[in-house]
């Protein structure tokens, strides 16, 4: 149950900041973020980590300044049926240069071709989530604020994990914007993990947790990502990408400073 924390004009200089994990099977292959083409005759570069199995990504953000998130949406709708990556979708809207435009590539696909997810489009000017519920598109508008997207959002089912969020979108609100060891303490809470009937000092599954440790059953947290949007007026470096190739409670946020300099430079 993946995890995207969303501040949308919460903090002076940051238009936009984007904190998630990614849940994932331990052994789908992926790489790191690299810059890509994207849209119709390559016209949009892309930064993004990759799915190695399907093809497509779970997050990303392209040189006009549009990031591009999905999760999972928990639904039995179209159970068993074979359907399209939702990766793909990432893509797809990412070769957009407006949340406007992206929603409108996405609303050109079919929404049965794709088991249910929830997408996140946001820029410096505002978010909107476009989700399917496997058979049809529908949409929501981000206000300013902390927003946060699981498997679970938008009446799909309850979650611990959301207990947790909602506590926390109240303290980021109320708060200066965290640095980066407090983005990465958040992404690695491990609440409500339970020892209970484990060996000392071990984590139990825990799906609930923001940090998911389910070896288990081959699953768990498989990666972090921080992204920081200055304005575009403002001189100096007007975007930071962050990304730890593990679990954030083990794995150190590495800045991608050299490849979103490739992304921006025309």
């Amino acid at each position: 149950m993946c995890t995207i924390i969303a501040a949308v004009d919460v903090w002076p200089g940051s238009p936009l900041v984007i904190a998630a994990n990614r849940d994932e099977a331990l052994n789908r292959p992926a790489i790191e973020p690299r810059v890509w083409a994207a849209g119709e005759v390559a016209a949009r570069r892309v930064l993004a980590p990759r799915d190695l199995k399907a093809g497509g990504t779970w997050l990303g953000i392209n040189d006009a300044g549009l990031f591009v998130g999905i999760t999972n949406r928990r639904s039995l709708a179209g159970a068993g049926r074979p359907r399209r990556s939702r990766g793909e979708l990432v893509f797809e809207a990412l070769g957009a240069a407006t949340p406007t435009e992206a929603r409108a590539r996405v609303r050109e696909l079919g929404a049965r071709d794709y088991n249910p997810f929830h997408l996140l489009l946001a820029d410096r000017s505002g978010a909107r989530v476009v989700w399917g519920d496997g058979d049809r598109l529908h949409e929501v508008e981000l206000a300013p604020g902390i927003h946060w997207i699981t498997e679970r959002s938008l009446g799909a089912g309850v979650s611990a994990r959301h207990q947790t969020l909602a506590e926390l979108a109240a303290e980021l609100a109320s708060g200066p914007a965290p640095d980066i060891a407090r983005w990465r303490s958040i992404l690695a809470d491990h609440r409500p993990h339970q020892r209970d009937g484990a060996a000392p000092g071990a984590l139990s599954v825990g799906l609930d947790a923001m940090c998911v440790h389910a070896r288990p059953i081959n699953y768990g947290t498989r990666s972090s990502t921080l992204v920081q949007l200055g304005p575009a007026e403002v001189a100096g470096v007007p975007l930071r990408f962050m990304y730890a190739n593990g679990r954030p409670c083990e794995t150190a946020f590495v800045d991608q400073h050299d490849a979103v300099q490739r992304l921006l430079d025309h």
